[in-house]
């Protein structure tokens, strides 16, 4: 098992992403509001200090988990970029994986 990570930067197309998504069984996904540094700190007013910056709530990136079989992976990422566009491409995302060691509690579907 892999988590994939992906984080999204075109957010006006999550639910077209998440739709297709679901077309697959194996395909379960968490969604997380995530801001990048680099939007941060454009953002933010030196003058206020650290606490402004913490506080910054605006959202510029959607974070996708997926806890997925490794043959799964490829099939997410060809959905993802039939979606966003080639990852290649400036501000369409990053995606990305991570060994899962152990997990309970994801009950697969059928």
């Amino acid at each position: 098992m892999e988590l994939l990570v992906f984080v999204m930067n075109k957010v006006d197309l999550l639910d077209e992403l998440l739709m297709k998504f679901s077309e697959h069984s194996n395909f379960r996904a968490t969604v997380i509001d995530s801001s990048g540094m680099a939007h941060i700190l454009k953002d933010t007013n030196l003058f206020f200090g650290l606490r402004d910056l913490l506080n910054n709530s605006q959202v510029n990136s959607k974070t996708i988990l997926m806890a997925l079989d490794n043959k799964d992976i490829m099939t997410a990422v060809d959905i993802i970029e039939s979606v966003v566009g080639n990852l290649e491409n400036p501000d369409t995302g990053i995606v990305f994986t991570l060994p899962i060691s152990y997990m309970k509690g994801m009950v697969k579907k059928g």
